[in-house]
């Protein structure tokens, strides 16, 4: 499956990116593509498209259908990963994510917008960073340290 290269912009409801995100809820406002192609989520599903963090799981609505997931956070200790709290957390994996099945009208830009986020979520493992106060970065793992352009969603507060 081809992944398509870009991110989404997060809104944080209630959280410090300083402590554990798990039981936190995030709202989908923006999607890329690519760099040069900005997508807002169209006023008919603003709100809607939503991420949950559990301490071991992750729900959500891509706009069209809604999804469950289990995640697993590690922290790099060394050359190792060791399991972690999502506050220590540097990288997250998602062995296994269920879409159910789409919901009212799935075209156009909400379709496009559905599309992306099973596409990303489906990525498995992940990168977190934390580059401002509010703000959380996750980036589709790449082994290859020299990788650029990973598709990534970004969160803030």
């Amino acid at each position: 499956m081809k992944i398509m290269r870009w991110a989404l912009v997060l809104l944080l409801a209630g959280c410090s990116s300083s402590e554990s995100f798990a039981d936190s809820s995030w709202q989908v406002t923006e999607g890329y593509t690519t760099p040069d192609y900005p997508a807002e989520v169209p006023e008919a599903i603003a709100g809607a498209v939503v991420v949950n963090f559990g301490n071991s799981t992750l729900n959500g609505f891509t706009g069209c259908a809604p999804f469950n997931a289990t995640v697993e956070f590690t922290k790099t200790e060394g050359d190792q990963q060791v399991i972690s709290t999502s506050a220590e957390a540097d990288r997250m994996k998602i062995p296994e994510v269920i879409f159910g099945d789409s919901e009212g009208d799935c075209t156009g830009h909400v379709e496009f917008v559905h599309t992306a986020m099973m596409d990303f979520l489906q990525s498995q493992e992940f990168n977190l960073s934390r580059p401002e106060e509010k703000e959380m970065v996750i980036t589709v793992y790449s082994a290859d340290p020299q990788a650029v352009d990973q598709p990534a969603i970004r969160l803030v507060q």
